[in-house]
Parts: structure tokens; C-alpha cells; sequence
């Protein structure tokens, strides 16, 4: 069994060898485009774009081997794959659901998926690929939580799932969410199948106490965890968190990579 000190070694330094060999992938050139769905929004009209199965056939969506690495967690968070079959999403996804939010912060390294919650495991199991019809084409089960923190501060969790597509969006340790970047949004919201929020701009950070951005892609609950990524690099910039009561003049909010990685080289040692 690999111990703790050199599973968290192994994963940092896939952050690390990323930085120097990752591959980013552009939107690609197809003769259809997607319409629009309507239905309940956070911010204003309705942005939701429902990707279909096969997304290569659609020249305004990403491709599929970019798409595959978006999965659904059973309980209702969205997740990306990595590599090696490590995960991001937020951290709250793993809360105790019987405790008030603010009684809900955490930070915990190297336990059960279902530690803090004592949920059937089976709620944290995650199916990648679900679009259209399908229901996903790899299904990993939560083995640990390598590191997770809820609060004012960050809000995000690593986890190790015992399988994952080969197709992975791969952490850059020199990544950062920068003010006036175009970013986008690939979530499930409300557990549907895999949609699209579009493209929007990040924003100043919150002003509430709460460490986050702001930006205006659309996202619903189930769209926590999701990876907002950068539209011209596709690089994760930051990690969804927050919905907003206000759809005419709120913004939704997410945790800023660059906190999270600096965290993870705090307390993973490197």
C-alpha cells in the first residue's frame, strides 16, 4: 500500500511535470452549431446550452476528448479528472448535510470519502461522459480524500477515484484566474446531463468575506466542483463554489486555482 507522504508526492508532482508538458486543446472547426434550452437561471436569461452525446459534431462546443474528463458525483457535484486518477470539485461536497453552513467549515488530508458527511459511500461514486442519452462511459468509485477544505478562505477537494478517463484536464501550477479573462462553464446542474453555461468574464473577488471570483455563467446546484476554464488556454482557473439569490444583479462565484494550488504545496509538502 502506498503510503500517504508518497501518494501526496506522486500527485503534486503531476502538477509540477503539467506545468511543463500539458497539452491544451482548442475549440474545433464542425458544420453544426447547438441551440439554446430555456428554463429556471441564476443570472438573468437563460445561458444553458444541453451538450449532446457526441459534442465533435458541434463547432461551438468542446470536443469530446476534453468534455470526457467532466464527470457527475451520484449525491450532485461536478467533477474533472486531473490525471492518474486523481479529481477536483469543491470542497463542500463532502459537508455533513445536517449542519448549518456556517457551522460546516473543515479542512481534512488522507480520508474516507464519506468521513464528514457518513454517507453510503456510493454517494461520492462518479460517472464521467454522461451527455444526451447516455449515462456515462467510466464510472470510478471515491477511494479518498487526499486533501478538502470548506470555509471563508478555500473551498475545494483532490480526490482519488479507482478509475478515470484516459482524457484528463490537467492542473498548471502557473495558472491563475485574472480579471477580464473570458472563461467558461461545463456542469451538471441540478444532476442533469453534462450542460454548457457559455462564455463569460471573471470579475472582481467578493467582497462578503468570502475568498472567491465572481463571473456571470449561469450554473444551478449540482454545477459545485465544476473547473471554470480559461477559453483561450482551457487552463482550470478556478473551481465553482457559489450560486447567488440574486439572478438580476448577483454573480456567481468560485474558489481562484492559484489559491488552491498554493495550498496544496503548503500542506503536501512541496
Amino acid at each position: 500500500m502506498i503510503n500517504v507522504l508518497m501518494r501526496n508526492f506522486l500527485f503534486l508532482g503531476l502538477i509540477i511535470f503539467i506545468t511543463a508538458c500539458g497539452k491544451n486543446y482548442k475549440q474545433h472547426g464542425s458544420s453544426k452549431r447547438l441551440g439554446m434550452t430555456k428554463g429556471l437561471t441564476i443570472i438573468r436569461e437563460n445561458n444553458f446550452i444541453k451538450v449532446p452525446e457526441n459534442p465533435d459534431l458541434y463547432t461551438n462546443l468542446l470536443p469530446s476528448k476534453t468534455l470526457n474528463a467532466i464527470g457527475r458525483m451520484e449525491l450532485g457535484c461536478t467533477v474533472t479528472h486531473i490525471g492518474g486518477n486523481y479529481a477536483i470539485t469543491a470542497g463542500h461536497c463532502f459537508s455533513n448535510p445536517y449542519l448549518r453552513e456556517d457551522k460546516a467549515s473543515f479542512f481534512v488530508k488522507d480520508v474516507s470519502c464519506n468521513y464528514l458527511s457518513g454517507l453510503p459511500l456510493s454517494a461520492y461514486n462518479v460517472s464521467f461522459g454522461v451527455r444526451g442519452n447516455s449515462l456515462g462511459n467510466v464510472k470510478g468509485n471515491c477511494e479518498r480524500i487526499i486533501i478538502a477544505e470548506n470555509g471563508p478562505q478555500l473551498d475545494f477537494a483532490i480526490i482519488k477515484l479507482s478509475k478515470a478517463p484516459v482524457e484528463a484536464i490537467f492542473l498548471k501550477e502557473k495558472s491563475k484566474a485574472i480579471l477580464g479573462n473570458k472563461v467558461t462553464i461545463y456542469s451538471h446542474p441540478s444532476r442533469r446531463a453534462l450542460e454548457w453555461s457559455q462564455d463569460c468574464y471573471l470579475l472582481e473577488r467578493r467582497r462578503d468575506g468570502l475568498n472567491r471570483i465572481q463571473y456571470d455563467c449561469d450554473t444551478e446546484g449540482g454545477s459545485s466542483g465544476a473547473a471554470v476554464l480559461d477559453t483561450e488556454t482551457l487552463d482550470i482557473v478556478a473551481i465553482h463554489t457559489n450560486g447567488t439569490p440574486d439572478r438580476y444583479y448577483g454573480h456567481n462565484s468560485g474558489q481562484p486555482i492559484q489559491d488552491i494550488i498554493n495550498k496544496l504545496k503548503l500542506e503536501l509538502g512541496i
